[in-house]
């Protein structure tokens, strides 16, 4: 509805790139699915421990930072809030951008 919408009203290329990589999207999923169940088997090298702690570490990161941001969503408010402003009136980053 969103792409027929788009070619409906004004955004015609919007709904062409959106309808591009959709299909790029889908021609990678195929591949994919056809690489793991109708391909050939790969013998897979086990991971040391040293590189497994190497990635394990940032993924342990961003866990922490995701779990930190969606129970302490409310700290964050005053940045939002901010942003929405100068989003919701430029003149605001205008001002003080020029300074006039």
């Amino acid at each position: 509805m969103i792409v027929q919408g788009g070619f409906e009203g004004p955004q015609f290329w919007g709904s062409i790139v959106v309808l591009a990589t959709s299909l790029l999207v889908l021609l990678s999923v195929i591949r994919i699915f056809i690489y793991a169940f109708w391909g050939e088997p790969v013998e897979t090298v086990p991971l040391k421990k040293r590189s497994y702690y190497q990635m394990f570490i940032p993924a342990v990161i961003l866990v922490g930072l995701t779990v930190i941001l969606g129970v302490g969503a409310e700290m964050f408010m005053p940045f939002i809030k901010g942003a929405g402003e100068v989003l919701l009136n430029p003149s605001i980053y205008i001002d003080a951008v020029l300074k006039e």
